[in-house]
């Protein structure tokens, strides 16, 4: 089975996805393949860090459910026998770009959620956030960095990040003021939208979803796409999961199954 690797976006951690992997490992009619999640480590003092997942085998229901995080000791290049090694890449939001940022790895196939190759507006990008938005957000927070996380999530959509993790409503550590700085700087530099094509040009599977009432990406946004690409509407907003768990699900198992891989949708 094709093993995932998954990458969240700005201001979350990798348990962000949490409530998607329960709701797939219900959902889906087989196992799930072995899943990989990069961590920016926003707020993990050891940094970015690859980590495996697994269910708690005491989760009783979706909603009780816990994970099992591992560190990773990398994505493996090569498997056992020798050959080449291939994966499908979940990139949610700047998490995507995380993902086309990974080299040498063999995509079978990328999947977005609600990610983007580029996001600040410029000339090429007229559908961008403008520039001025993650300014403000840089100089607010080293002054209050914990009012800028409470209005990011606001306008997520997200009601639920703050109730688990309370401590970010807190004071934040210079350290995990200093990550956050420098994930919002590298959202105001990358541009991968030509990997992206390249990637397309090499015959990798590609599919994005769009929450209809994202208020973070202009609609527009899904023109950095190939023109080929099948999009997926979906109800909600910038992490629609944390709503809808089954609904998004059950999308992003039918994505899975229109990469025609020999993973979930064999």
């Amino acid at each position: 089975m094709t093993p995932l690797v998954l990458a969240h976006g700005w201001g979350y951690s990798r348990h962000v996805f949490e409530p998607l992997l329960h709701a797939l490992q219900q959902h889906s009619t087989q196992p799930l393949p072995r899943v990989q999640v990069l961590d920016q480590g926003y707020f993990d003092l050891n940094g970015p860090q690859l980590w495996n997942w697994q269910p708690s085998q005491h989760s009783t229901s979706l909603h009780t459910q816990q994970s099992c995080w591992v560190p990773s000791q990398g994505i493996h290049i090569k498997t056992p026998n020798n050959q080449a090694a291939t994966y499908i890449g979940i990139g949610h939001s700047q998490g995507l770009a995380h993902i086309l940022g990974l080299t040498k790895i063999d995509w079978l196939g990328l999947i977005s959620l609600q990610g983007f190759a580029c996001f600040v507006r410029s000339t090429h990008n007229p559908h961008g956030v403008p520039a001025r938005v993650l300014q403000h957000m840089q100089a607010m927070l080293r002054s209050k960095p914990s009012q800028v996380l409470a209005d990011f999530y606001t306008r997520c959509g997200d009601t639920q990040t703050l109730q688990h993790h309370p401590e970010r409503a807190q004071s934040l550590p210079p350290w995990c003021i200093d990550a956050l700085h420098q994930g919002l700087q590298a959202l105001a530099q990358q541009d991968l939208r030509a990997p992206l094509a390249a990637l397309e040009a090499q015959g990798v599977g590609l599919a994005a979803m769009l929450a209809q009432n994202d208020a973070l990406l202009h609609p527009e946004h899904a023109r950095q796409w190939p023109a080929h690409t099948p999009l997926h509407p979906m109800p909600g907003e910038h992490t629609p999961w944390l709503t809808q768990p089954n609904v998004v699900a059950q999308e992003l198992l039918e994505m899975l199954a229109g990469l025609a891989t020999t993973g979930l949708a064999a």
